[in-house]
């Protein structure tokens, strides 16, 4: 049992919880449940195995060989051994496994969830959970399995994004009724809110399937972006799904939709579609390191006021410039935006810019512009490399742990281009 409560403005006294029964009789379960209520773990887990061994096929034997394994799991919790405790875990793993082909399978699953959630492996306890899903869709233990999943996507929301992403992102895939839950629906949204805008992302009607595809490409997760891309779904979440799975340096050939990326050496049109153009944008990203040449001549093509994401394409040209040393022509792209803009963490000219006045201005002024990117838990990828530079992300603070596959690539290639363009800082 537990109290849940959205305002924090009220004391609660002190409750005292008694647990009885009106019948005369007691049912088997009534006392291991008393003795792992006391945290007399050995008593309990031997009498749960003799009611799992008594009554194989009725449910109180299955419910007492899944509460077995959650004897064993609240046992390794409070072990400080850690041979003892991973031990531990072991066991209550193979204790859940003797669910295994019974009318209680999914409670394998589910009981395995937990030990992975304990032991802080979301990427394992997210597979157990979606493996309960697939296995067993009209399970009559079913709503157990879903309850425990919504419970995990606020839980998991407070403190563990990669775990809240991957359980969303099974739960929306198989859980279609999820999003008519108030909470969890005011949960999505706001995550949907605070999410970092893509150059490369096209906003589609089919609202799942977007939320799905960018969990997907967060977790760095390409077989299920391909999964999703091999589905009937529309044009857009198509070509979402795509070139998601091109930023995760996936490998594109194998589909049956081929992704159409023109080449700079081809005329551009006029008028870019939102596609044309992330395709532009992907090819000015691979020229930058490559041929400099090709992409100032191709940048001086471009009036980027109609283009999609133009920040991001004058980012870009900015850096190029300033590989080249040509500290005017970076300064007129900086011209065209208010300084707010510049000076915000979030803006793709936020980290360009402080390149350019640590090269003419000096270091000091470099920094100075690096230290106005906010310190927040989760940072936009464009801050990374000024909070970085400024030491406040870093190995030590557990930031590689916590980080995901795309902001940690995305910090390495603006750091190689501030470190060919300054070299190694001082």
């Amino acid at each position: 049992m537990g109290l849940l409560h959205k305002d924090g403005d009220f004391e609660i006294k002190n409750l005292k919880v008694f647990d009885g029964s009106h019948n005369v009789m007691v049912g088997c379960l009534a006392v291991p449940n008393s003795f792992l209520s006391h945290k007399f773990y050995d008593l309990a887990l031997q009498e749960y195995r003799r009611i799992g061994q008594c009554f194989p096929g009725r449910m109180e034997g299955r419910e007492a060989l899944f509460r077995a394994g959650l004897t064993l799991l609240e046992k390794a919790k409070i072990e400080k051994g850690k041979s003892e405790r991973e031990k531990l875990f072991s066991l209550a793993l193979k204790e859940f496994e003797k669910l295994y082909r019974t009318p209680g399978a999914p409670l394998e699953y589910l009981g395995k969830s937990l030990v992975y959630e304990a032991l802080g492996d979301a990427q394992e306890e997210a597979k157990c959970l979606e493996l309960a899903l697939r296995k067993f869709p009209k399970h009559p233990l079913l709503p157990m399995l879903k309850e425990h999943i919504v419970y995990r996507i606020h839980e998991s929301s407070l403190n563990d994004r990669e775990s809240a992403y991957r359980i969303i992102l099974l739960a929306i895939r198989h859980i279609p009724d999820l999003l008519e839950n108030p909470d969890t629906l005011s949960l999505i949204e706001s995550l949907e809110k605070n999410w970092e805008t893509l150059p490369f992302f096209e906003k589609s009607q089919d609202r799942p399937t977007q939320i799905a595809i960018q969990l997907a490409f967060w977790l760095n997760n390409a077989p299920i972006l391909a999964e999703i891309a091999e589905a009937p779904i529309d044009n857009i979440s198509l070509g979402n799904a795509l070139f998601c799975l091109l930023e995760l340096n996936a490998d594109l050939k194998a589909f049956a939709h081929p992704l159409e990326i023109q080449s700079l050496a081809e005329p551009l049109p006029k008028k870019l579609t939102f596609n044309q153009a992330r395709s532009l944008y992907y090819l000015l990203q691979e020229a930058l390191t490559k041929d400099l040449d090709l992409f100032e001549s191709t940048f001086k093509k471009l009036d980027t006021r109609f283009l999609p994401a133009r920040p991001y394409f004058d980012a870009l040209g900015a850096w190029c410039y300033l590989l080249q040393k040509k500290y005017a022509e970076a300064s007129l792209l900086f011209e065209k935006y208010p300084a707010t803009t510049l000076n915000q963490e979030a803006s793709p000219l936020h980290f360009p810019y402080g390149v350019y006045l640590y090269l003419t201005e000096g270091a000091k002024w470099g920094q100075r512009h690096f230290s106005l990117a906010l310190d927040t838990p989760y940072p936009p990828t464009t801050a990374l490399p000024s909070l970085f530079l400024t030491h406040r992300i870093d190995d030590k603070k557990g930031w590689i742990q916590r980080a995901f596959w795309w902001e940690k690539k995305e910090l390495h290639r603006q750091l190689e281009l501030f470190y060919k363009t300054v070299g190694k800082p001082e």
